[in-house]
């Protein structure tokens, strides 16, 4: 049987293969599960990468959680370093508990804490010389856009969701902490002068009422 794969090049231009129709996404791994999935819920887990670098520079790599939900992609570059430093550790975080999101806004799965630091000083690994790719797992429901979460402010990013695949990407400058999420959607009550056909109904109802009035006088002249 031919199986057909799509091939998706991550920030570094590597080709990655995903598979059309050979097996599902695996279940979403919650942090707070909803209660009907809460008896199978398996909890996130986190991941560590370590990105040598080389004559002060970054190498091209990749860094993700043990469980496949976050993936940074990572050009060549982008941790530089003059102080002989060696290394650049790249650390994903499921946050626990989450932070609430503003009103108007629904989160699709986790938020995630995305830190760099440089080996073996410690002490942040910024700025980012170039952009990442953000690659996030949602269980559900489509999100709009991956939020650049800083404290009460959420900021969306440019988005491109993967329905086949339950993922949503975005390129960012810095890391942080981020969070697949969707706007609800509110309509605004109707203002019937501005709506033709509730104006055309009211106009009906009121011809009719009109006539029946009529109709009732003229009996009674009768």
């Amino acid at each position: 049987m031919a199986i057909a794969f799509i091939v998706v090049r991550g920030a570094t231009g590597a080709a990655r293969p995903f598979f059309d129709g050979y097996t599902p996404p695996p279940p979403y791994r919650w942090v707070s599960p909803p209660p009907n999935l809460a008896s199978t819920n398996q909890p996130p887990t986190g991941g560590e990468t370590i990105i040598p670098l080389t004559d002060g520079s970054s190498d091209a790599a990749g860094a993700f959680t043990d469980d496949g939900q976050i993936t940074i992609s990572l050009n060549p570059g982008t941790f530089t370093d003059s102080t002989g430093q060696t290394a650049v550790r790249v650390r994903i975080t499921p946050l626990a508990p989450q932070p609430p999101s503003p009103k108007g806004i629904i989160t699709d799965g986790n938020v995630y804490l995305m830190e760099a630091t440089l080996v073996p000083s410690g002490k942040p690994a910024v700025p980012l010389r170039a952009p990442v790719l953000l690659d996030m797992r949602y269980p559900a429901h489509k999100p709009d856009a991956i939020y650049r979460v800083q404290g009460k402010t959420w900021t969306p990013l440019e988005s491109t969701v993967q329905e086949l695949l339950l993922t949503i990407d975005a390129r960012t400058t810095a890391l942080g902490t981020f969070a697949a999420a969707h706007q609800v959607v509110t309509r605004a009550p109707q203002d019937a002068s501005n709506n033709p056909l509730l104006l055309l109904g009211l106009g009906v109802a009121i011809i009719i009422g009109v006539a029946l009035l009529a109709g009732v006088r003229i009996r009674r002249r009768r």
